[in-house]
């Protein structure tokens, strides 16, 4: 066996045991597998892009306020999806082999794999290369490290304890005893690796599922908007559109074609989009398919004529019923985008420049990317606003309008409540009517009751 045939052995076979047992977090790999002993070995890891670019979390954009499923469609849910989507107290994840939980912290296991043995290759190896390696394990861990923060945590502000952060899996000992951290020590850590991240990885990194400089400037953007320090997102997002800025038009030729069924399946876009600083997708389970996902009404009410993101992302469905399926992926056809991108990064910046009272500036960012997604054959009539409250409402609304299925809505609806944006979420199925009040304890997701049970973690407050 080769070299890299026995480095996928070890890989595969560690996460296919992962997703058997009951607890991924005690998972023991078998010691007579290959052990990564190269720089190639190690990016091979961090290459394998179905593990680390794929099965990003769902639950999130379940519970966000985007989507409805009509009433037929309920009942043939499985029970996990319909819990989640009404917001029960306690989530039974039925499937305990794959989750938002397991899926997270099985690419954190494989990121502390390769950073658990990369300092030993550094006098044998070009620095150079093992530092650019290094820099996207850090990326992968602090990346879903976050993500599982935002799920299954509360809202944060630094300052500000809002119940428990996350267990910090730091090594690929699984021998260590898990614990939660704080959330101060949860952020800071994941900042922390990132800022570290920043000053290791190369500018342009081959492809984009590779984690690069760019990558790792927007995600700390992201970040930072989401706990409110808006100097510092501010910051990041101006590092970021520095070495990569380039936006998509959402008109011919740059779509080839628009009406198409999935108009960023075009072999011109796939991976090769150029607003993608980092490509990351979700799968698409049932409650998120076509068959049953449909997009609020309200949502579809705010495209005005003349903009192109109706468009490109969203499909009528036949029965002249008015109801829309989601088109409009950046991975195409094969899973939701919740990677990073340009046209994000804008967005937060221009939010940022809002809430820091750059109004002006605000507004030119914001009207820089609209333009971008108008209609050619329509003349865009720019976007202005006369205070710090009336540019913020607009910017808002218009990242509302441009990030939908990326799994943000549902952090945003998070962060404007702890900010008092006053958010109620309401469903109806079936006659019953479910509501999410501001800052409720189930904004909190529960965490799986097998981790509970074997790692003895507390859980989330009901």
């Amino acid at each position: 066996m080769t070299r890299s045939n026995k480095l996928f052995t070890f890989i595969l076979v560690t996460l296919v045991t992962a997703a058997g047992c009951n607890d991924f977090l005690d998972v023991k790999p078998k010691a007579n597998l290959a052990v990564p002993s190269s720089p190639d070995d190690l990016q091979a890891l961090l290459d394998v892009d179905f593990k680390m670019n794929g099965s990003g979390p769902v639950s999130n954009e379940i519970s966000a306020d985007d989507i409805y499923i009509p009433d037929e469609s309920y009942t043939s849910l499985g029970e996990d999806e319909r819990r989640i989507y009404t917001w029960a107290p306690a989530q039974l994840f039925v499937n305990e082999n794959s989750n938002d939980w397991v899926n997270g912290y099985s690419k954190v296991y494989v990121a502390n794999v390769v950073l658990d043995n990369i300092d030993e290759l550094y006098g044998q190896y070009q620095a150079r290369a093992l530092n650019n390696i290094k820099g996207q394990a850090l990326f992968h861990r602090s990346f879903r490290l976050f993500q599982l923060a935002a799920i299954f945590s509360f809202s944060y502000k630094p300052g500000t304890e809002q119940g428990q952060g996350i267990p910090l899996r730091l090594s690929s000992d699984l021998n260590e005893k898990i614990t939660r951290s704080s959330q101060q020590q949860t952020f800071d850590r994941i900042i922390g690796d990132l800022k570290q991240a920043c000053s290791l990885l190369e500018v342009n990194n081959t492809h984009v599922l590779r984690a690069s400089k760019p990558a790792a400037y927007a995600l700390l953007s992201r970040i930072f908007l989401y706990i409110g320090d808006y100097g510092q997102a501010s910051l990041y997002a101006d590092s970021c559109l520095q070495l990569k800025n380039t936006l998509l038009s959402y008109n011919t030729p740059d779509i080839p074609d628009l009406d198409a069924r999935y108009p960023f399946n075009d072999p011109s876009l796939l991976y090769k989009n150029p607003e993608i600083i980092f490509s990351s997708k979700t799968g698409i389970p049932p409650i998120l398919s076509p068959t049953y996902m449909r997009m609020d009404s309200a949502l579809i009410k705010m495209y005005a004529p003349g903009d192109n993101r109706l468009k490109v992302f969203f499909n009528a469905e036949s029965g002249g019923n008015g109801s829309f399926s989601f088109k409009g992926s950046y991975e195409g056809a094969n899973g939701y985008f919740e990677g990073l991108s340009t046209d994000e990064v804008y967005l937060v910046k221009a939010e940022c420049d809002a809430r820091l009272n750059h109004v002006e500036a605000a507004m030119q960012t914001l009207n820089h990317l609209l333009k971008s997604r108008w209609d050619s054959a329509v003349t865009y009539k720019e976007l202005s606003a006369g205070s710090r409250e009336e540019a913020l409402a607009i910017i808002l609304l218009e990242r509302r309008k441009s990030l939908v299925m990326r799994g943000l809505r549902w952090l945003d609806i998070k962060r404007l409540n702890n900010e008092g944006g006053n958010l109620t979420l309401e469903r109806k199925v079936n006659g019953s009517v479910y509501t999410l009040p501001p800052n409720d304890l189930r904004y909190a997701l529960a965490i799986p009751e097998s981790i509970i049970a074997a790692s003895g973690i507390s859980q989330n407050p009901r």
